[in-house]
């Protein structure tokens, strides 16, 4: 219940609203009495309702997905760097072995030959 009624930092909107198209009915809700929706005329309006009012929110959901995405993005890549390697430095090599049962992977220095690509 917790999860489903909290809102989602990259979303900015809560699972229930994303997924049912309106926030869900709490059990603090019955002791403040929160106000019923509005009463629909028809089921079919009430589908062009909710389908618009998903598709609207889905959009903001999207938009605010990929806001948050770049803004982690500018986060990791003010401590990231690229590594240049030139020919005879010494690097890490791994070199795992496959053996039966449990095995412990080689890692170990070595000199740089060539430089691919």
């Amino acid at each position: 219940m917790a999860y489903r009624t909290a809102t989602h930092a990259s979303t900015h909107f809560t699972p229930a609203r994303l997924m049912i198209g309106r926030e869900i009915r709490t059990p603090i809700d019955l002791v403040y009495e929160r106000p019923d929706p509005e009463v629909v005329e028809s089921y079919s309006t009430y589908v062009r309702e909710l389908q618009e009012n998903l598709q609207v929110t889905h959009e903001f959901a999207r938009k605010y997905i990929e806001q948050s995405f770049e803004s982690m993005r500018k986060r990791y890549d003010v401590d990231s760097s690229a590594c240049i390697f030139n020919e005879g430095d010494q690097v890490w090599l791994y070199n795992p072995r496959k053996k039966k049962g449990r095995s412990v992977c080689d890692l170990g220095k070595d000199r740089m030959l060539s430089l691919n690509g």
